[in-house]
């Protein structure tokens, strides 16, 4: 949400956020004597992640330990406290640590609600286009990732505006959310909002907010003070923006009219009218999003594994490789294909083996960690002809060398990954006519169950190959879609 010209009201959203699994933390922003609201509403129900929702911001829950005092104020604590004398911590609310959650590469897989029509959406991705001006920030439609941003519009009638956004891709493989209500449609907002998906959070809750404006809590209700909390950030930040599109108006929940609720400190007294009234993002907007997104493409830091080796894997290990390979090879920092790792409609089953089994799989079984891994996985495709084509002058990653405790001949995996499409199409099999492909991109889920879970595992455990491939059909045919078609 976005507290512009006019500060937009907020009341109890409760109803419309607890499919969210949502920590709820509701600000009011109103007339003077508005009712109070309760700061806090808990709802554990739903398998996705809960959250803590501060004004328009949401955070995953777990990065907190939350209650309720017993005159109904929000109290959060970081699970890294702040000092005990810290100013901040007695005057309002300090999140301590936040990290930033960008999305991998830039690229942000993005699935709209029904009720999104086609010119609202058009309008999002215009928007996000907008946002990748200088930082390699790229929105693709969905296909069958798990990790991707649902874009809801749910609104109610006592609610003039439910604008909220989860802040980043704060875990992968995970649906993130952001919400434009009826009242959000504005370039203003969607940027707004947008910037908060993208991993920002408010400009006038950085940690040296006070170094540049003071905040007049006597005008702010008072389960209205956790909009002005300072979030403690581990990232850079830049210079301050009071132009910001991310900043907050000087009225912002103030309850007496004329009077605001930030004031700008000597020095900054020209910004005293203009705060928080940008309509898009500043210059300096752009830069930070630039820097904050180019970090995966620095220097790899590491030399040594972190974990010790493993010749057992997971499919969700080989799934997040997945949908990250294929995340670089949309990037503006990787191969900028715009099928990523989809070719003629159909999955690059060679991009897939070359990269997850050459390198990813021999990483992991070493005792790299996957994050370690799949760095070195973005190192090598650096260093391919494809990616020089695409980045002249760019210099390539290097990455430290090591002997792989797992190592399997690249051509097995290529055939049994063709294998598998046939088997998906064919009539005996799961007779899907487009093979392993949904909606145009490699059906990852698929891929990493069969591929991953059973084939790779038995070989591990000493199965012949076709031994190995008797045991994915066997495991095909005893899901409900084979027994449903057959």
């Amino acid at each position: 949400m976005r507290a512009g010209k006019a500060c937009r009201a907020w009341a109890p959203v409760r109803a419309g956020l607890a499919q969210f699994g949502l920590l709820v933390a509701v600000s009011v922003c109103g007339a003077a004597g508005a009712a109070a609201q309760p700061a806090l509403q808990l709802d554990d129900t739903g398998s996705e992640p809960r959250y803590i929702q501060v004004d328009d911001q949401l955070f995953d829950a777990a990065v907190f330990e939350a209650g309720v005092d017993v005159q109904g104020q929000l109290r959060v604590q970081p699970r890294t406290a702040a000092p005990a004398d810290s100013s901040n911590v007695e005057r309002f609310l300090a999140f301590d640590n936040i990290t930033f959650g960008g999305w991998d590469y830039g690229v942000v897989p993005v699935e709209f609600d029904a009720s999104v029509t086609p010119t609202q959406r058009a309008m999002f991705m215009r928007i996000c286009q907008a946002w990748g001006r200088n930082a390699p920030i790229t929105c693709i439609e969905r296909t069958s990732q798990s990790g991707f941003l649902s874009v809801q519009k749910q609104s109610s009638a006592s609610v003039p505006s439910t604008c909220f956004s989860t802040v980043g891709q704060f875990r992968r493989l995970t649906r993130v959310v952001i919400n434009l209500g009826d009242n959000c449609w504005a370039d203003s907002v969607v940027f707004h909002e947008l910037g908060h998906a993208l991993g920002f959070q408010h400009e006038h809750q950085r940690p040296d907010r006070d170094t540049y404006l003071s905040v007049n809590l006597d005008v702010v209700p008072d389960n209205a003070r956790y909009a002005f909390a300072l979030l403690n950030l581990r990232d850079p930040l830049g210079p301050y923006d009071f132009l910001s599109v991310m900043h907050y108006s000087a009225g912002a929940f103030s309850s007496t009219p004329g009077t605001p609720s930030m004031v700008p400190r000597e020095g900054y007294m020209s910004y005293a009218t203009s705060m928080g009234t940008s309509r898009e993002p500043t210059g300096l907007d752009h830069e930070a999003m630039a820097n904050l997104y180019r970090v995966p493409m620095r220097r790899l830091s590491f030399t040594a594994p972190l974990q010790g080796a493993r010749t057992q894997f997971s499919r969700t290990d080989f799934l997040d490789a997945m949908e990250r390979l294929h995340a670089f090879y949309a990037s503006r920092m990787g191969l900028q294909r715009d099928g990523g790792l989809s070719i003629g409609g159909g999955p690059d089953f060679l991009g897939i083996a070359t990269w997850i089994f050459d390198v990813y799989l021999a990483a992991r079984s070493r005792g790299f960690s996957s994050e370690q891994s799949f760095q070195m996985v973005a190192a090598d495709i650096t260093r391919t002809d494809e990616w020089r084509g695409k980045h002249p002058g760019e210099s390539p990653l290097a990455r430290p060398g090591f002997t792989p405790v797992v190592s399997f001949d690249r051509q097995e995996f290529l055939q049994v990954l063709q294998q598998l499409d046939a088997f998906y199409r064919s009539p005996e099999g799961l007779q899907r006519p487009n093979g392993l492909s949904i909606a145009g991109g490699p059906d990852f889920l698929g891929i990493a169950a069969w591929l991953f879970d059973v084939y790779l595992n038995q070989r591990l455990s000493g199965a012949s190959p076709n031994v190995a491939w008797t045991r994915v059909t066997d495991a095909i045919r005893a899901t409900d879609e084979w027994k449903a078609r057959h």
